[in-house]
């Protein structure tokens, strides 16, 4: 390669060329490397995942209070959002028809049905740590073009440097694995992967469930133990003691008696001699005990998956500590929104304008989760439109801001930030040229002032003067000289 021709960029050297992929060759010539345990058969399938994903199924269908929490936390995050395209900057496109870019993303939502895809994807990030849909976004015929996989069956495959080659798909056991199983594969681009509790270098995510998988053992066993309690006799179980201090009783007449309270219920009448006697156990501090092992344990819980009992609705707390804690996990909902926020602009969006031979910036913005987000938000946004020197596309910005945040249709009628700036310059210049114009106007209607001790044509005045009082021309030549 000729010296002219090599380029250093934070001392690499490439070419003209590979100078245009900067960012993919800065992703591969990073020194730290992965350390992934591959699956030994069959081999090429991917990297063994962290846990047994089947697990989490098993707890989110057999414990309601795990699949609520997580029911709570995916319902948090979804919500109503807005799609906006804008061109990129001059040097990286060509000029871009963003109404057209627009509707036709607009289109693709709809017929996609994004809205309720996004549940099940987010469900199983939340849960077992990833999500992974398919895309197909070149297929003009598949008018779906997005599926939600299931993530047990998913395996990822990638570099020692960390680059993802590609996303396997195995239905099977591997223990069971023969040369009749199928294994399908899928390139990084066919693959929307979300990952929630993700381990740096590490290609899965751990969610939220398995961390508390221990918690939510011990909470499900108390709730076992304490419904056995009650289940018998109702908390109140019998206990006979018969014959007298050292009689034998003979284990026939034990048998009978132990069978007759099996069969007790409350309209049974019970008639025994001075030798037997009866006694209820009580088990109401056991009990009371029990409920509160479950509840510490529910709480734990609540606390593993950043949920505050608050919005659990078993905790006596104040007003002001609920708030903290609501402020809290809302900002735990806002790290996980942004994850999905740019994964759609990337993955999803952009692409698909990229099969549509468009590129475009595109926003992906979700709503204010709650009524006191919003009202907060509209009283921020409200004190600083109050400010006088506030820059026209920053007032422009929040106009546009209030009116989302408040669902009103005049939202889509407001001036843009750009359009702010130019109206802005025009009015400016147009100001300037009216200062000007009547600058003039008063220069040429102002009277220029007289010079102190000057009067107008005051040399003609002295000729005047001397040639009437000395008629001499040779005398009048010389004084003036």
């Amino acid at each position: 390669m000729d010296k002219k021709e090599e380029m250093v960029m934070n001392y690499i050297a490439t070419s003209p060329k590979d100078y245009e992929n900067r960012a993919k060759i800065l992703a591969e010539t990073f020194k730290g490397e992965v350390e992934d345990k591959p699956v030994k058969f069959p081999k090429g399938l991917g990297a063994v995942h962290p846990f047994d994903f089947d697990s989490i199924d098993k707890i989110i269908n057999n414990i309601g209070i795990a699949n609520a929490f997580v029911d709570k936390i995916v319902d948090t995050i979804i919500g109503d959002f807005s799609v906006e395209v804008s061109d990129l900057p001059k040097e990286e496109s060509e000029e871009l028809d963003v109404p057209n870019a627009q509707a036709l993303l607009d289109d693709f939502v709809d017929e996609t049905d994004l809205k309720a895809k996004l549940r099940p994807w987010i469900k199983e990030a939340v849960g077992k740590g990833n999500g992974f849909m398919e895309l197909d976004l070149e297929d003009q015929k598949n008018t779906q073009q997005l599926r939600v996989m299931k993530a047990n069956h998913m395996f990822v495959r990638r570099t020692k440097k960390g680059k993802v080659l590609e996303y396997n798909q195995f239905k099977g056991k591997i223990a069971l694995f023969s040369s009749k199983s199928k294994v399908i594969p899928f390139k990084p681009n066919q693959i929307a992967h979300l990952q929630i509790n993700k381990v740096p270098n590490d290609p899965y995510g751990m969610g939220l469930l398995w961390p508390n998988r221990i918690t939510v053992e011990n909470w499900a066993s108390s709730e076992l133990a304490i419904h056995k309690l009650q289940d018998r006799k109702a908390g109140a179980p019998i206990h006979v003691k018969m014959g007298v201090p050292g009689q034998k009783v003979k284990k026939g007449d034990l048998d009978g008696a132990k069978a007759d309270l099996q069969f007790m219920n409350n309209t049974t009448e019970w008639v025994t001699d001075a030798n037997v006697e009866m006694n209820v156990l009580d088990f109401k501090g056991v009990v009371d005990n029990s409920i509160k092992v479950s509840e510490h344990d529910l709480e734990l819980l609540a606390l593993g998956m950043n949920i505050p009992m608050s919005i659990v609705g078993t905790a006596n707390n104040p007003e002001g500590l609920a708030k903290t804690n609501d402020k809290g996990f809302l900002r735990f909902i806002s790290s996980v929104r942004t994850l999905i926020e740019e994964l759609v602009e990337n993955k999803i969006f952009r692409p698909f304008l990229r099969s549509q031979g468009l590129d475009a910036k595109v926003e992906f913005d979700w709503e204010l989760p709650g009524e006191e987000e919003k009202i907060e938000r509209l009283a921020k946004i409200t004190d600083t439109l109050k400010i006088m020197d506030l820059s026209p596309e920053l007032r422009a910005a929040l106009e546009i801001e209030y009116a989302t945040v408040m669902d009103l249709e005049v939202a889509d009628k407001l001036m843009t930030p750009e359009d702010a700036r130019k109206k802005a310059d025009e009015e400016e210049a147009e100001l300037k040229k009216q200062e000007d114009l009547a600058r003039k106007e008063e220069e040429e209607t102002i009277k220029q002032p007289q010079v102190p001790g000057v009067v107008p044509h005051a040399n003609q005045q002295i000729m005047k003067l001397l040639s009437e009082k000395y008629k001499s021309k040779t005398y009048l030549g010389e004084l003036i000289k």
